[in-house]
């Protein structure tokens, strides 16, 4: 009768090592991921960037704002925002 305790704790072993295997499996291929394109939206962003006129000439174009949010974790990490709601937005990077 003494076997059957620690073979439960054998199989709950195995279970739990067999899970971890295939969480691992799956988490993997994210660490070896490559970035192909990076934007900080550092000084001289704007020239970088292009706003897109469509829409505009009916009032739906959306406009960004660079900041850095409302709670910043950090105040010089800044990127863009949309100011207002129910528009269309364009943002493009030019010359690339």
């Amino acid at each position: 009768m003494e076997n059957k305790p620690k073979l439960h704790v054998v199989q709950a072993l195995k279970q739990l090592f067999l899970l971890f295997a295939v969480h691992s499996l799956f988490l993997f291929p994210f660490t070896l991921s490559e970035i192909f394109f990076e934007e900080r939206f550092e000084d001289g962003w704007k020239g970088r960037w292009a706003l897109s006129d469509w829409k505009r000439s009916e009032g739906k174009a959306g406009t960004f704002k660079h900041t850095a949010g409302k709670w910043p974790g950090d105040p010089d990490d800044k990127g863009t925002i949309t100011c207002s709601r129910f528009d269309l937005f364009v943002f493009m990077l030019s010359g690339v």
